[in-house]
């Protein structure tokens, strides 16, 4: 009895005992085996039937060197396997064709813009390219003013900013040093008369009338003004008066802020101007002040006595003819009220070069 005891003891024994010895034994072989089964297990619960082809997302990320992930998206699986209608399966014959069409016009777009811009710029083709100062065409020519050059460089012209007097400019208009803009044509040419009052004042002992003249040059000069050597005082001693001095032109006369005085020679000895003259040689605008003139407004000698002393007195019992700054009429150059030769006057300076 003791002895089929124990070999009864034993033999419940032995199970569990060579159960744990395989658990032991093959520990590795063991992990590999339970996550296949729980992979196919996985799937299986993807479908119903078992198809491994339907496999779901966690089956392709449980192993990424698994050939059965990527099969699933070869061109030889059954497009109704993947749930969706025959025309949504991806690498379908109708993507395809789309997909190479894009990429072929793309490619064409591509070839054609870059022709386009690859072009380089030519000097005669009447366009004007990157580097060209002008292009005319077929009416490039050397030497001709105003005119493109062959290698599309630009001749000077009326407007360039320079005035080419070798070329019969007298003026230009986009020429920043110069003043007197407002009367030059669009041929670089003057069209008028300019004219000011002086910034400086002179007693009545100017020394005569080309003293006087004197002055306007001096100032004109220094101002920068073109020509300064044209300009002419008004003032009249004797027969030396504007009228004889200041050209008469079927032009305006204007002041150098570009304003007109008068429309033409007409209305400027008419007694009457557009603007009163009190604009100086530096551009400045001035207000009430009195000018030495003895100068009717026809241009005319206006007194032989109120000219202190044919200007050249400092008697300060003498008087002299005085035109006013602030006037329009007939008073801008010969006020009723005189001034003492001591008093300190301005002049009127026209130009008479143009």
């Amino acid at each position: 009895m003791r002895s089929f005891s124990t070999l009864s003891s034993l033999a419940h024994l032995a199970p569990l005992t060579v159960i744990a010895a395989v658990l032991a034994g093959c520990p590795e072989q063991d992990d590999v085996s339970t996550s296949t089964s729980a992979t196919e297990s996985s799937a299986t619960m993807g479908d119903p039937d078992g198809d491994p082809s339907t496999s779901s997302p966690s089956t392709s990320t449980t192993d990424p060197e698994e050939p059965t992930s990527t099969s699933t998206t070869t061109a030889d699986s059954d497009p109704t396997t993947t749930g969706g209608p025959p025309d949504t399966v991806t690498g379908s014959p109708t993507d395809a064709t789309t997909s190479e069409n894009t990429s072929s016009s793309t490619t064409e777009f591509t070839a054609t813009a870059g022709s386009t811009t690859s072009d380089e710029p030519e000097c005669g083709n009447g366009m004007l390219d990157p580097g060209e100062e002008c292009d005319k065409g077929d009416k490039n020519a050397d030497g001709d003013y105003g005119g493109c050059n062959l290698d599309c460089t630009q001749q000077p012209f009326c407007g360039d900013g320079e005035t080419q007097s070798e070329l019969g400019e007298d003026c230009d208009l986009s020429d920043e040093e110069l003043v007197e803009a407002a009367i030059c044509t669009d041929v670089c040419t003057w069209s008028g008369v300019i004219a000011f009052v002086t910034s400086e004042s002179y007693t009545g002992d100017l020394g005569g009338t080309d003293a006087a003249d004197e002055e306007c040059v001096l100032l004109a000069t220094a101002a920068g003004l073109v020509h300064p050597d044209g300009y002419r005082a008004w003032i009249s001693v004797g027969s030396d008066n504007p009228s004889a001095g200041i050209p008469k032109v079927n032009d305006a006369y204007y002041r150098l802020d570009g304003k007109k005085i008068a429309a033409n020679s007409q209305e400027l000895f008419g007694g009457k101007l557009k603007n009163p003259l009190n604009i100086t040689e530096t551009m400045e605008q001035i207000g009430t002040s009195k000018v030495w003139t003895n100068t009717t407004p026809t241009g005319l000698t206006a007194s032989d006595d109120a000219d202190c002393q044919s200007f050249s007195s400092l008697d300060g019992k003498q008087t002299g003819i005085v035109g006013r700054t602030d006037q329009t009429d007939a008073g801008w150059t010969q006020h009723p009220v005189q001034a003492s030769c001591l008093h300190a006057c301005r002049l009127y300076c026209f130009s008479n070069a143009f």
